[in-house]
């Protein structure tokens, strides 16, 4: 298998790679769609009914062997976390789970790694 790519520059690129990545290492993953449901019918074009949970996590991951959370913000190059977005991400780490916002697959092992070091 080849590894993931190592270069991505919009949003859905570092996704794609990043899923890939956990995939690679055996990590079960999900990609999160928050964006809301496109409403269909006279006069809805362009309007989506609102996500149930406003500032989850784009990644959500389950780390084995004993199960603990992982969640990913990831955005782009400039990008910016939203009020909500980075009050998820905290009560993941309140809850002992792992949380960060990432811009590339290097960022996703950075914080595992850190993450697993502090833990030892």
């Amino acid at each position: 298998m080849s590894p993931a790519p190592r270069i991505a520059r919009s949003e859905a690129d570092v996704q794609h790679a990043v899923l890939a990545y956990l995939r690679l290492r055996g990590i079960r993953a999900w990609r999160i769609n928050t964006a809301g449901v496109p409403l269909h019918g006279p006069g809805q074009e362009g309007r989506y009914r609102p996500a149930p949970s406003i500032g989850v996590a784009d990644i959500l991951a389950i780390l084995p062997p004993r199960g603990r959370w992982l969640a990913l913000e990831v955005k782009s190059a400039t990008g910016r976390l939203t009020c909500e977005q980075e009050a998820f991400l905290a009560t993941i780490r309140e809850q002992g789970g792992i949380s960060g916002c990432v811009r590339s697959v290097e960022d996703v092992e950075r914080l595992l790694a850190e993450t697993t070091a502090s833990s030892a």
